[in-house]
């Protein structure tokens, strides 16, 4: 492909099959290659110029987009001076956003930086725990589009209550443990779940492996100044179980949309706990499926694990 003018138009990133030497002609830039398509940025008149050489080239769509619990933020739209936030051991948690599909190299190159690499986030993202100055350092890799602390406000859920006691799921990140939110809460003033249905209480942590929470009834504002611990990926607003009532035929939910049911069956009463998580691989997703945990109590004894 002859050199050409440098096209026109905004900034745009693209997949194409064009070489390197040929997106170098047409005014791109070459971002990753994949063999059979490369990932580049360029003016988007560079699309025109590609295509009449009978390259293919088709934007990417949001490219600089990221999906967090509270929804897409784009991390090319201008941003304050960084500020990162530290733990006890002087660790910060950021974003690192790149620049095409991430490669299994790049993740080793990472972690070689002494990054840890926490969760997947939507597209092409990952949320990390490093020293503030690794995290930076990271910024100047060349497959590194962008690095930046994890903010809080990307943590809360669209939906969830400013004002009154609001139930709540709060997610921690691999790594961390539930017990640290709790304790967290406990100094704020929160107690644990007691025989008091209404007021602020810490109802327990559940989950295994690497997606763990802590469900709670709090002061909505709290929600705040709890999505800015480290320890915190998001925080889920989420329906209180409704009361159970005694009938003839045994013990049921009072509502249609209870989030528990318990039935009477051979003499046991089974009390089955419906909690929502994710579908996808990344939590920061909005779609989700249910996990079902269940206790079985003997009639008039005590619960038995199951």
């Amino acid at each position: 492909m002859p050199a050409t003018s440098i096209p026109a138009g905004s900034p745009t990133t693209f997949r194409t099959d064009a070489t390197e030497a040929e997106l170098t002609a047409a005014g791109a830039q070459l971002l990753a290659s994949y063999g059979a398509f490369a990932v580049a940025h360029g003016p988007s008149g560079t699309l025109a110029v590609l295509r009449s050489h009978g390259r293919y080239a088709e934007p990417i769509g949001q490219s600089s987009a990221l999906q967090f619990a509270a929804g897409r933020v784009d991390v090319a739209a201008p941003a304050s001076p960084v500020s990162w936030s530290v733990d006890y051991r002087g660790m910060a948690v950021g974003v690192v956003h790149f620049v095409g599909p991430i490669k299994p190299e790049w993740q080793g190159e990472l972690a070689s930086r002494g990054l840890a690499l926490l969760r997947y986030v939507p597209q092409d993202g990952f949320i990390v725990r490093g020293r503030p100055s690794d995290l930076q350092s990271a910024s100047f890799l060349p497959y590194v589009d962008w690095v930046g602390p994890y903010e809080p406000i990307w943590k809360v859920r669209p939906g969830t209550a400013t004002d009154g006691l609001v139930n709540v799921r709060i997610v921690v990140l691999p790594g961390e443990n539930p017990e640290s939110v709790e304790a967290w809460l406990g100094h704020a003033g929160v107690p644990t779940a007691s025989a008091s249905r209404s007021g602020p209480a810490i109802l327990g942590a559940f989950g295994i492996g690497d997606f763990r929470w802590v469900a709670a009834r709090i002061p909505a504002g709290l929600v705040s100044s709890l999505a800015d611990q480290p320890a915190v990926e998001f925080i889920d607003p989420v329906q209180p179980v409704h009361p159970f009532k005694r009938t003839s035929r045994g013990t049921t939910a009072t509502g249609p949309s209870a989030s528990t049911a318990a039935v009477k069956s051979s003499g046991w009463r089974t009390q089955v706990s419906i909690m929502t998580a994710p579908r996808s691989v990344s939590p920061h997703r909005q779609s989700r499926s249910e996990i079902s945990t269940t206790r079985r109590t003997p009639l008039g004894g005590r619960s038995c694990g199951m």
